[in-house]
């Protein structure tokens, strides 16, 4: 899903060109990459660095073009995984499993060892989450974009601290939630409970 989106974001931004030219300076043609094919974390780093160069984007600008088109893609393709989830919390919650699903279909046992562990995300008492990001494609602000992106979608707010910066790999995030505005009752509730 990851080079689809990016495939989409790409012709969106420079036409068949602009894919062209990252394919050619990458060596990958990014329309033939399947959901099955494997790119290690430092061939994306790689990447991703050829993206920032040829597009023209900043690398804050891209990251948000790209949560945008992940999150549309992802909800057409698995509206059941935003439909399931009440809130943000709730679906960052299962983020760990939907990615370990979505990467089950990699051929090699190793791959697939490596998706299962590039997240962990702790139930905190307070409500919070942390989350534990393990990769040296060094994504940890995607994360946080597409974090902010999808609390938007539940018209909610995500607050994202480091707690530890492992320079994109290695990190440990801290999310704080915030309910949406309360909005007017339209009839208001007069029962209470017996004294």
């Amino acid at each position: 899903m990851i080079h689809k989106v990016l495939h989409d974001l790409l012709l969106e931004l420079g036409g068949d060109d602009l894919v062209r030219r990252i394919s050619r300076r990458a060596g990958v043609e990014l329309a033939d990459i399947r959901i099955v094919d494997y790119q290690s974390d430092e061939e994306f780093r790689a990447l991703l660095a050829i993206v920032l160069e040829e597009s023209g984007l900043d690398r804050s600008a891209m990251m948000q073009s790209y949560a945008d088109h992940f999150l549309a893609y992802a909800e057409g393709l698995f509206p059941q995984f935003f439909a399931m989830s009440e809130n943000t919390r709730a679906f960052l919650i299962r983020q760990p499993r939907i990615h370990s699903t979505l990467g089950a279909g990699l051929r090699s046992d190793r791959d697939r060892l490596e998706v299962r562990n590039k997240f962990t995300v702790i139930e905190c008492d307070d409500g919070t989450l942390e989350v534990e990001y393990r990769s040296v494609a060094a994504l940890c602000d995607l994360y946080r974009t597409l974090a902010r992106s999808l609390a938007a979608r539940y018209e909610e707010q995500v607050f994202v601290s480091v707690m530890n910066c492992g320079a994109g790999s290695g990190c440990r995030l801290k999310l704080m939630f915030t309910p949406p505005e309360a909005t007017v009752e339209l009839v208001r509730c007069t029962w209470s409970p017996a004294s």
